[in-house]
C-alpha cells in the first residue's frame, strides 16, 4: 500500500514539474503603462506589479523571476553607475547584442549574479533617447532563463516605448457675450 502511495506521489510530482515547464511555452503578454515611468509595453498576464516599474511572476515565495521596465531623466552615464552595485559590478560587460525597436536603439547585456548559492542570470537592456534612459531587466534562475529569455524578456524590450500622453480635446462653444454700458 505504502508503494503504490510513493509511486503516486512521485508521478504527482513529475506531473507538477513538467506542468511548471510547459507553462512556460504558454505565456501571454498584455499591455501596460506606467504614467509615473512614462513608458508603455507588455508585459506577461498574471505578473504581479511590486511598484517602480518592477513586475513580479511571483509562482511561489522562494520565485526570484521577475521584470523591471524603467526610465528617468537622466542619461546612461548618470543612470548607469546607480545599477553596477545592484547587479554586483564594478563595469558593464560587453554588449551580448542591440535590439532596434520601436526607433530605440537597445544594448542589451547577460550578467550572472551569485547569490546565496546560486546564480541569478540577467538580462540587461539600456536604451537613450530624448534625454531619456530606458532600462528593460529580467532577472531568473539558470534553469529557466534560455526559455523566458525568447517567450518573455525579447518581447517585452521590443515592446517598450515611451509614454505618450494624447491631448485631451476641449469643448469650446462660441458664445455672445455683452457688457451693459458697453460701446454699440
Amino acid at each position: 500500500m505504502r508503494g503504490i502511495f510513493r509511486m503516486m506521489l512521485v508521478c504527482a510530482l513529475i506531473l507538477f514539474a513538467a506542468t511548471g515547464i510547459f507553462a512556460q511555452d504558454a505565456i501571454t503578454l498584455v499591455p501596460f503603462s506606467d504614467p509615473l515611468l512614462e513608458v508603455e509595453g507588455v508585459i506577461p498576464e498574471g505578473w504581479t506589479a511590486a511598484g517602480n516599474g518592477i513586475y513580479m511572476r511571483g509562482e511561489s515565495p522562494a520565485d526570484l523571476t521577475l521584470m523591471a521596465i524603467q526610465a528617468a531623466a537622466a542619461s546612461l552615464e548618470q543612470v548607469i553607475p546607480a545599477l553596477l552595485p545592484q547587479l554586483a559590478l564594478t563595469e558593464l560587460p560587453e554588449a551580448v547584442e542591440q535590439v532596434e525597436a520601436n526607433g530605440m536603439q537597445w544594448d542589451v547585456y547577460q550578467v550572472d549574479v551569485p547569490a546565496g548559492g546560486i546564480v541569478i542570470r540577467v538580462d540587461l537592456a539600456l536604451a537613450n533617447q530624448d534625454g531619456r534612459s530606458y532600462i528593460v531587466l529580467m532577472q531568473t534562475n539558470e534553469e529557466e532563463y534560455d526559455a523566458l529569455h525568447e517567450a518573455v524578456f525579447l518581447p517585452v524590450l521590443q515592446s517598450v516605448t515611451p509614454l505618450v500622453e494624447e491631448a485631451a480635446e476641449v469643448a469650446y462653444e462660441v458664445e455672445e457675450v455683452t457688457f451693459p454700458g458697453g460701446a454699440e
